[in-house]
């Protein structure tokens, strides 16, 4: 793969990563003015929240917060809402709107005039938002056709009353709910609906119902389940797994051309690491040490270390997908023991992870590293790493990756030395 291809690559994605979607609930949307059948979008200041909001009896639903700033704002002095449950207040150049509909209708009226304004969200985050109380309850509804995203959200929220639970589903007021395999107890009429899925705790039961919706003429399934404890997805996987560690002993193969002599090696190779520690919400640190091993003594043996330390920020892009860039130190050292000629430093290095958690505790993680951006000594380098990992919360975890590495550095001779590393690895969580 070409160095400055793998470069704009990382970087690419490290700027898709840190687009302005830093709050877990920012929503985007748009205004459009209608003014004699015309539509005309205004060119406003605008802000977006999902937020839960209660109801009675102590349950929350989802709800949209909405800000829209413009001068011309001011000339009006009251608003009149689309349907009775949206709440809007208009101060000054500001109006303030909460509601929970994928579009609604907002009139602006003055004195001899009036504006009247359609609000459509267009960006949300997530399509099933999983308010903690569900997270501690082990709950999770899932589309039931993961690879089709529902054009809006959903809210699921969970109370336990004497060891049962009840289950809270709400959903926008212009998405219908057509069916479900559950009767409700309370809501009916209402863009929530309240459940008693009874006492679900250590029951073998993992599948608690299924939602069909409907919106704009297509239909959408899904599917509500229990996840055991020791169930990788019973909690959101990549914010409170209890196993960070990772250790692994593998079999390595090395490369080397362009010094005084040509050279390839295998070893056996050991490594410890931390992938991802979460420290405050997405903030989280990572790093590694690697150790190579001779399997025989012999003429050109190749010897091997590395260490690392990131930072990193994880982005929830879905609550089975995880995007984390990351920026740090990397160190690496390989040498020709036989002649003494390597490649050694460390410097700045750059990356993106990402991780998907599947069924039965699985996760899949593929991090892309580089220290060439700012590097003296490689001329060249980047790094791909593979693995598949399952964990577990009441015995050690395990798993195995794939590992490839290449880079350039001078040589003794003035030429080009090249440097390239397989490593084929099992895993132990713990």
């Amino acid at each position: 793969m070409n160095l400055k291809k793998f470069a704009i690559l990382v970087l690419g994605l490290l700027a898709l990563a840190c687009v302005p979607i830093q709050a877990d609930d920012q929503v985007k949307f748009e205004v459009v003015q209608i003014e004699k059948g015309q539509r005309t979008t205004l060119q406003v200041q605008k802000e977006g929240r999902l937020v839960w909001a209660k109801e009675k009896g102590g349950k929350k639903v989802l709800t949209w917060d909405l800000r829209i700033d413009s001068p011309e704002f001011r000339k009006f002095k009251k608003v009149k809402v689309g349907y009775s449950s949206m709440r809007a207040q208009l101060t000054e150049s500001r109006l303030r709107l909460k509601f929970f509909k994928m579009a609604s209708r907002v009139q602006l009226e003055g004195e001899g005039s009036s504006m009247l304004l359609e609000v459509t969200v267009n960006k949300f985050p997530g399509v099933s938002s999983r308010e903690k109380s569900c997270v501690s309850e082990n709950v999770l509804l899932t589309p039931a056709a993961p690879a089709i995203s529902p054009p809006f959200p959903l809210g699921v929220f969970c109370q336990n009353k004497s060891k049962e639970t009840l289950f809270t589903i709400s959903f926008p007021e212009d998405v219908e709910l057509v069916n479900s395999s559950i009767f409700e107890i309370e809501g009916k009429g209402e863009p929530w609906r309240t459940y008693n899925l009874g006492e679900i705790a250590g029951g073998k039961k993992t599948s608690l119902g299924s939602f069909e919706f409907a919106f704009k003429g297509n239909t959408f399934f899904y599917n509500l389940k229990f996840l055991p404890p020791d169930s990788a997805m019973s909690k959101n996987v990549g914010r409170d797994r209890t196993q960070f560690v990772q250790g692994a002993v593998g079999y390595s193969k090395y490369d080397m051309h362009g010094g005084v002599s040509n050279t390839s090696d295998s070893r056996a190779l050991v490594s410890v690491s931390v992938p991802y520690y979460p420290v405050f919400k997405g903030v989280g640190m990572g790093g590694g040490l690697e150790l190579s091993l001779p399997i025989s003594k012999k003429e050109g043996n190749i010897s091997h270390y590395e260490m690392s330390g990131y930072g990193i920020y994880s982005f929830e892009i879905s609550p089975m997908f995880e995007l984390r860039p990351k920026l740090g130190y990397l160190k690496l050292n390989f040498e020709n023991e036989s002649t003494g000629e390597g490649i050694s430093g460390g410097q700045l290095a750059v990356g993106l992870m990402s991780e998907i958690f599947l069924d039965n505790g699985l996760a899949f993680t593929l991090d892309l590293t580089t220290l060439k951006l700012l590097s003296k000594v490689f001329k060249s380098h980047f790094s791909v790493n593979v693995k598949v990992v399952k964990n577990t919360k009441s015995s050690l975890g395990y798993g195995a990756g794939i590992k490839y590495q290449s880079f350039k550095g001078p040589a003794s001779n003035g030429s080009d030395l090249n440097m390239s590393q397989l490593v084929l690895q099992g895993i132990v969580l713990f």
